[in-house]
């Protein structure tokens, strides 16, 4: 599903415009977005959870020269899934 089709199903879901449907998801899109680049975790009930995950910094090893190269520390954005969801997903979407 594309960002276009989620917006036109929820716009005909909840009878809303389709544009301000739009602006309301790239409004909720740009905060989790903002929250989780400064290092605040969302926590959205029975969905799961947006958070910063931090890597230390690492040697790790060039297989094809057979050198040690340096990786250094890095945060990535991370979902994670709550188990009410993984059991909707397990099941195929049956409630």
């Amino acid at each position: 599903m594309t960002k276009a089709q989620l917006i036109a199903n929820v716009a005909a879901a909840t009878n809303h415009p389709r544009q301000q449907v739009e602006i309301t998801l790239n409004a909720i899109i740009w905060e989790i977005k903002e929250s989780v680049s400064e290092g605040s975790t969302i926590y959205l009930r029975e969905f799961g959870s947006f958070e910063p995950k931090h890597f230390k910094a690492r040697k790790a090893r060039n297989i094809k020269r057979n050198t040690e190269v340096f990786v250094p520390a890095k945060i990535i954005p991370a979902f994670k899934p709550s188990s009410i969801f993984i059991e909707q997903v397990k099941k195929g979407g049956q409630s």
